[in-house]
């Protein structure tokens, strides 16, 4: 499965990640996304590291089986209509900035 985290350098991108780890979450593959600043930034995620890319309307979500996004509000804003047509455009699942503590 190929996960996505949109807005990985934010405390709740953060937390995406610790708790995908904790829970040992099933994935193949993780795509990390962020804005201008943020992309370039490496983070390791279960012995890998990954480098954020820059999140923008292209193919970098193709394949893209969920995406957890927590974007601030200015990447949020400019990209609106883009999240939602991109996930539609590559059929991914969205789950939004909520986390559940007692899974």
């Amino acid at each position: 499965m190929k996960v996505a985290i949109v807005g990985v350098s934010g405390a709740v991108g953060q937390e995406f990640l610790r708790v995908l780890d904790e829970r040992n979450f099933p994935l193949d593959e993780l795509v990390l996304f962020g804005s201008k600043r943020s992309a370039g930034t490496i983070y390791t995620f279960r012995g890998k590291q990954i480098e954020v890319k820059l999140l923008q309307h292209n193919d970098d979500f193709k394949g893209v089986d969920i995406a957890f996004t927590s974007a601030g509000a200015g990447t949020s804003t400019s990209s609106k209509t883009s999240f939602k047509s991109v996930f539609s455009e590559w059929n991914a699942l969205s789950v939004k900035e909520r986390i559940y503590t007692n899974l």
